[in-house]
Parts: C-alpha cells; structure tokens; sequence
C-alpha cells in the first residue's frame, strides 16, 4: 500500500496531465459525435462489427467495395474486439467506445511518460516531449476520426516500447502480438521494430530476429490465408508498386503534402529524431506506407488515422535522440531548456496558427453551444421505428448500428434492390457533403422523390427536410 501510495505521490503531475488530457479528448470527441459529425464509414462501420462480436454473432459489415461481408474481408482487428467489445457488456451506448478510447489515449500519455523517464534525466524536456505528442496535429485529428484500428493501437504500442526497454520479454511478446492483432498492415511496423532493436542493442538480436519473423509470418498468413477465406477474393489492399526504380525515393516528396508531414512531424518533435538513426526504420516505413506504395492522396497528409502510430514512433525517436545528446553531454541545463521552450513553442504555433488542430475547438464555446441545438435530431431519431433493416445515410447510420441492419444509401436504385422497412434521410441544407458520402445531395433528393410517388413506401415523417419512409407491407404487418 505505501508503495502504491509513493507510485502516485511521485506522479502527481503526469497524473494531472494525463487526466486533463483524457478531458480534452473526450470533450472534442464526445461532442462531435453528439453534433452527428460523425460517419458510418469509418466509426459505425467498426462499431457495428464490435457490437455484434459483443453478442457472439458474426460481425457482417457493409463494405463499399466489397459489399455485405465479413468484417475480416476488410481487415483483421482481433485485438479492436478484445479492446472494445467487452464495453458492450456493461452498457449498449453508442459512445461508450468513444468513451474508451478517450480513456485508452489518455493512458498512452502515462505510459509515454514512463518510457521516458527511464530512458532520460531531464525532466523538462520528458514534459516537453510529451507536450508534442498530445498536440501533435496528426494525433489530434486521427483522434476525431473516431473508432479506428490504426488510432486504437496507441495505447498497446506505447506498452510494447515500454516492455522493449525494460526487456520484459514476457510482456513483450504478447504485446507484440496484440499490436499487430490491431490491423494486418502493422505488419511491416513488427518488421521495422525488428530491425530497430537491431541497431539499438546487439546483445537483443534473438529477440529481434523472433519479433521480425513473428511479423513477417503473421503478415503473411493474415493477408494470404485468412483474409481472402472470407472474402473469397485476393487482400483488397495490395501495394502499388512504383515501376521505376527512382520512383522509390521521389515518392517521399513527389507533393507539397508529403514534404508538409515530414517537416511538421520532424519540428513538432524538436528535430530530434535526427539523432536517432536506429529508429529511423520504423519511421520510414510508415511513411513508405503511405507515400510510396499507398492508393492515393488521402494518406498524404496530417489528416485521418493514418497519423496515430506515427505519433508513438515520432516520441519514442525523439526520447531517443535526446538521449543521445545528453549521453555525449551536448544538451546542457540551459540548451536543453531553450529547446523544450523551443519544442512547445512549435507545438502550439502550429496548433493554433498554421495547422489549426481540432483540440481548438475545446475552448470554443461555440462548440458547445451547438452541442445543445441537436435536440431536433435526437427527436427526428426517436421517430424511427425501432426493428426492421433501415437504409440511410454516412452521418446516421452511426446511430443504428445496433438495433438494426444498416445500409448506407447511394441512389434510389439501391432502395429497389434492397428493399429496406425504413429509409432515414436528412436534407438539411448546408451539411457537410461527407454526411451524403458516398451518395451526394443531389442524388438523396432524386431518392425522396422516388420514394414519395412510390406505392411500396409510406411517408411516415417530413419536417424541415427530414424524413423517413416505410415499407408499405411493414406497415400493413403492424396494423391489427
């Protein structure tokens, strides 16, 4: 007991922050998701297969490309149902997940403290250091991306680390096996630790060799075996080799957005990951990822989920590299305060002024404000009848994923095909256009007209462009 009380009393300020963060990220979440800023594709898309997996019942989700499948057709996430589908245990919330991973983020900042202090003595610069992972603009807007493999991998991944130095390869092991449970593409990130722990101790090369081989075979299996079992079809995210062979280091920074996240990335951390060059294989293959054999600009920015794991590996290289400088004496008391001053001047500079980080939106009342206009959209989702298979769109669906069989609208024509009981649609003018994704407005509009000179459907609510229509024989069912 007195050393559990002397762990905390130590610990009071990480634990302040660590809380504080976990606000702040649950604040920004939360309310976004209350505001209906939130999309099937990808948050109800994940939650509709951890809420099934909850209920031991096959977790068959609507894919875009490959349609009504299964959801390890798409990726293979044990680990996300080991993480998560327990919460549906206690409580069939819909943003207890969200819940979650606010908690879970806010403990990958305890545990990144953890890693640090064991690894440098200044503790100005650990703080600093942490200070450019919680405001690390990727990380922020992976975080309001919602439920995603790639951001809910922060947490374990920052164990693993932890594990790796303490050389608890007890722990280790089972982390590692669980990271990579998070999404099959995490792969070659096993791989690249491998290496990393290579360059960085010799004396670790079995246990470098093992984590390389271990990935190198579950990648494998993952993508060649399991994968294409439920899909019936080949892995639907095959790299896009480039054909040239200078292709290979032009693709780093063939565009503006590339070169903006190598430079970002590298000045929200100080610049010292320089000093760490055996970290930079799991630095560089995240970014070969996504900018030399990726499908397409989406993963070229400091937008979406693609920047979680990168915000681990960015602060594990930078503990790195200020070890370095202050193992050969070069980060003095004074250089190393002007350089954490200098590393949380940057963080915020460019939250604030170039980058414009959605943690902003914490100290906006505004924010909150709008929060409390949603009642009519509560009200409108009261009006849908509670069973049948329900077709909508990106924004709501999110909200049907557990009562009921979802399907994301594109064209009317889907209506004809599908036959849904309801149809739930929100016209609103000035939406934002990934509320219709991958339909349009245009489109939705074509579909209540449609559906309004249809006999086989009935109007049951229409206010202020909002409806929902049900299937003439459900209703015909219902009636005594």
């Amino acid at each position: 007991m007195q050393q559990r009380q002397g762990y905390f009393k130590r610990r009071t300020l990480i634990l302040l922050i660590t809380f504080l963060y976990t606000l702040v990220v649950g604040i920004v979440v939360l309310n976004r998701f209350w505001q209906f800023e939130v999309f099937y594709y990808d948050q109800g898309l994940y939650d509709r297969s951890i809420w099934l997996v909850s209920r031991l019942q096959t977790p068959i989700i609507e894919h875009q490309g490959l349609g009504r499948v299964h959801q390890f057709a798409d990726h293979f996430i044990p680990s996300v149902f080991l993480l998560f589908s327990p919460l549906y245990w206690v409580t069939s919330r819909y943003d207890i997940t969200l819940i979650a991973l606010s908690v879970y983020t806010g403990l990958s900042v305890l545990i990144g403290f953890e890693i640090a202090r064991g690894l440098i003595k200044n503790r100005i610069m650990i703080y600093a250091l942490l200070g450019a992972y919680m405001g690390y603009v990727g990380l922020q807007n992976a975080l309001i991306f919602y439920i995603h493999p790639i951001t809910a991998v922060l947490l374990p991944l920052q164990l693993l680390f932890l594990t790796l130095f303490r050389q608890q390869w007890r722990l280790f092991f089972p982390l590692l096996i669980m990271v990579l449970g998070f999404q099959e593409t995490l792969a070659p990130l096993g791989v690249a630790i491998g290496l990393f722990m290579l360059l960085y101790r010799r004396e670790w090369w079995k246990q470098a060799l093992f984590v390389i081989i271990i990935s190198l075979v579950y990648g494998y299996v993952a993508t060649r075996i399991v994968m294409p079992s439920f899909s019936d079809k080949p892995y639907l995210y095959q790299p896009e080799w480039p054909v040239a062979r200078e292709d290979y280091v032009k693709r780093f920074i063939d565009d503006p957005r590339k070169i903006d996240v190598i430079q970002y990335s590298l000045a929200t951390f100080g610049w010292l990951p320089l000093f760490a060059p055996a970290t930079w294989p799991f630095l560089l293959q995240d970014l070969f990822l996504r900018f030399v054999v990726s499908g397409g600009p989406p993963r070229w920015d400091l937008g979406l989920h693609y920047n979680a794991p990168l915000a681990v590996l960015l602060f594990v290289s930078a503990v790195l590299g200020y070890r370095f400088l202050e193992k050969r004496r070069w980060a003095g008391t004074k250089t190393s305060v002007l350089w954490s001053l200098g590393i949380v001047g940057i963080v915020l500079y460019l939250h604030q002024f170039v980058l414009h980080g959605p943690f902003a939106l914490a100290y906006n009342p505004e924010f909150y404000r709008h929060t409390g206009r949603q009642g009519f959209m509560h009200e409108f989702l009261r009006a849908v009848p509670k069973e049948g298979v329900v077709m909508t769109q990106n924004n709501l669906a999110v909200f049907f994923t557990h009562e009921k069989d979802v399907h994301i609208i594109n064209h009317y024509a889907d209506i004809l095909t599908i036959q849904p009981d309801l149809v739930v649609i929100d016209l609103r003018p000035g939406q934002n256009p990934n509320n219709f994704w991958p339909s349009t407005e245009g489109k939705l509009r074509e579909a209540v007209s449609f559906l309004q000179t249809n006999s086989d459907y009935t109007e049951k609510y229409n206010k202020e462009d909002r409806y929902i229509f049900v299937y003439t024989s459900k209703i015909n069912e219902s009636t005594p």
